[in-house]
């Protein structure tokens, strides 16, 4: 489980850092909703393709830190990408 949570907070400093470098401020400070929300309401480097990539990959990092979810959510957890090519795009975005 802390490993879990350890790859979820790694993963989201990168992201993180990763946007933050590129579109300056105002600086998205997490990948909630409310976060994203916010961050695309304010920053004007904010584009689209950005922000549906980070919806994406918030959601996929919480069906994949929460255990007792995956039980559940299995098949949604199937049709999401992987949390690396989510970062790598990320990374071409810029």
């Amino acid at each position: 489980m802390k490993r879990l949570f350890n790859n979820k907070v790694n993963t989201e400093r990168k992201a993180l850092k990763i946007v933050n470098n590129a579109c300056g401020s105002p600086t998205l400070n997490g990948l909630s909703n409310v976060a994203i929300d916010v961050w695309k309401a304010t920053n004007k480097h904010a584009h689209t393709d950005v922000i549906s990539l980070l919806y994406k990959l918030s959601k996929r990092m919480m069906l994949e830190t929460d255990v007792s979810r995956n039980v559940f959510d299995i098949e949604e957890l199937e049709l999401l990408e992987p949390i690396a090519d989510c970062i790598t795009q990320l990374e071409q975005k810029f």
